[in-house]
């Protein structure tokens, strides 16, 4: 069976990171096509709330004090209690450390290929320690990366993200492969959508086949073949309006996910004020989901304006949000949007909350950010964000600054909805085809089975053999030392001694003389030797 070592320095349980979550997906999909699979990670994540861990780990990052391992899912996860070091920021002794620990893991586990999804220095030193192994390694390019961190040591750039691509990796004259968001919406349409893609996979395959037969008869005119070909290519298109579809016009919830200043609650407050004062939202409820513990009130008490005053937005503008408490599953909420507002102020390198609104149904209304149009396609409605809020996010938003968002929410209510703009954006972000291209990427450098070479075990075992040794011989040092001072301590507490006696008895000549003889034929120190 093929072996994969997957490193991240950040917690892959981290429920609360979209990085993590599309790792867990990767290395789920990766099991699922019979690969053998140790994930080394830390316990470094986002947030420090413990409901924000993955229960399937979540006691044992919470409560262990030391390194911990355990299995889920036929995953081998092998955690260590570290700090987080900034890349580069680590003198040469510090990261040689690193390959006196790494180097034994790798060579010992002898796998036919390295992922790291971090880029940090540890994931630069396994990197090019694999890569002086000759193991082939692998960059997932997920968010992005460090300033210093380069491509020199890796063999294949993994990107999640066409625009992730063109600003961190072409830019270093790399190529990119690239496989899309590696998240996997489960919503109430998801089932129709797979099962119209199953059978348009069906009709391509049954397409090409006949094309095949075409071709291999005699006599066939080229306009007969082009003819034939374009018929088939319209049979196995995907007939999207035949597919079911939930009557979003119906619901009347416009709705906004964890609720914080960088995710744009002013925005959102904002256009409930301006909204509660048209006629045409009074059908309509505006609510928040918390992903925190008060997380709603909390937030609303940093904003001010630009004489700074707090309690910017009254009461009354408060009172008109419907809040929903960490309790509350987001599906349920979903099921009953109309419009998901995302009016995030941060850079995102995924949206994995907007795929799910899309498996409901859900159209969006969003910041004007590429990674969002990659993904979201025309389900979403895009507004282009002020600077100023950008580089003020405590600072409530100006009238001109809302405008925008409370245009394109009544477009999104008065037009009639399209669902082909859910589906086309579906299709884009399609998980299963981001799990194929994934395992088609790495096929050839797992056809490598570099873990076969016989020298890995060697190199991992001399490797172990002199950390071993170093460490008894950097003991006999700490206890030669300590038996030195104890000596100097003891000598000393002597002299002292006598050095007392000699006062009481004013013999002070003589004892320095029996000192100075006693010193000339004593053996030199060791330390002093040194």
């Amino acid at each position: 069976m093929k072996k994969i070592l997957w490193i991240s320095t950040c917690c892959v349980h981290d429920l609360a990171s979209e990085s993590m979550l599309q790792v867990r997906n990767m290395i789920a999909s990766l099991v699922d096509r019979s690969a053998s699979l140790v994930c080394l990670s830390s316990t470094i994540r986002s947030n420090n709330d413990p409901n924000s861990l993955h229960p399937a780990a979540r006691e044992l990052i919470t409560h262990s004090a030391n390194k911990f391992q355990f299995a889920d899912d036929r995953v081998q996860y092998i955690y260590t209690i570290t700090g987080q070091h900034p890349l580069a920021s680590m003198t040469t002794l510090e990261q040689s450390q690193f390959y006196n620990e790494m180097t034994p893991i790798i060579c010992g586990f002898k796998p036919d290929v390295v992922i790291t999804s971090s880029s940090d220095i540890v994931s630069m030193a396994c990197l090019n320690l694999a890569k002086h192994l000759d193991i082939p390694t692998v960059f997932v390019l997920l968010e992005p990366p460090a300033r210093e961190f380069n491509f020199a040591d890796v063999d294949l750039i993994v990107s999640s993200s066409e625009s992730l691509t063109n600003d961190y990796v072409i830019a270093h004259g790399k190529k990119a492969l690239q496989v899309g968001p590696f998240v996997c919406p489960n919503g109430p349409i998801m089932g129709a959508y797979l099962q119209a893609k199953h059978q348009h996979m069906q009709a391509l395959r049954q397409m090409q086949e006949q094309k095949h037969e075409q071709e291999q008869k005699q006599g066939l005119e080229q306009e007969q073949k082009q003819e034939q070909l374009s018929h088939l290519q319209s049979k196995a298109s995907i007939d999207w309006g035949s597919l079911p579809f939930p009557n979003v016009a119906q619901r009347s919830l416009v709705l906004m996910v964890s609720p914080n200043v960088e995710h744009g609650l002013g925005i959102f407050l904002s256009m409930v004020q301006t909204c509660s004062q048209d006629p045409l939202f009074q059908n309509y409820e505006f609510a928040v989901l918390e992903t925190e513990e008060n997380q709603f009130l909390l937030n609303i008490n940093s904003y001010t304006n630009k004489q700074q005053e707090l309690n910017v937005f009254t009461q009354e503008t408060i009172s008109k949000v419907k809040v929903f408490g960490m309790g509350h599953d987001i599906n349920d909420l979903l099921a009953k949007s109309r419009v998901l507002i995302m009016p995030t102020l941060s850079l995102v390198s995924n949206s994995s909350l907007g795929l799910q609104s899309l498996s409901h149904g859900v159209p969006i209304i969003t910041t004007s950010q590429n990674i969002l149009k990659e993904q979201l396609k025309d389900a979403a409605t895009y507004v282009d964000v002020d600077q100023e809020l950008i580089d003020n996010l405590y600072l409530a938003p100006e009238h001109k600054q809302v405008s925008p968002w409370v245009e394109a929410l009544k477009n999104e209510l008065l037009n009639d909805f399209d669902p082909n703009r859910i589906w086309l954006a579906l299709e884009h972000s399609d998980f299963i085809g981001s799990c194929r291209r994934l395992a088609l990427g790495l096929k050839p450098l797992l056809a490598k089975r570099a873990g076969d070479n016989p020298q890995l075990l060697r190199l991992g075992t001399f490797s172990l053999r002199a950390i071993i040794q170093s460490e008894i011989e950097a003991q006999k040092r700490e206890a030669q030392r300590v038996a030195n001072l104890a000596t100097e301590s003891q000598t000393l507490d002597e002299d002292n001694k006598e050095l007392s006696k000699a006062m009481d008895t004013s013999s002070y000549n003589s004892l320095t003389n029996k000192r100075k003889q006693a010193y000339s034929t004593q053996a030199p120190n060791s330390l002093s030797a040194l």
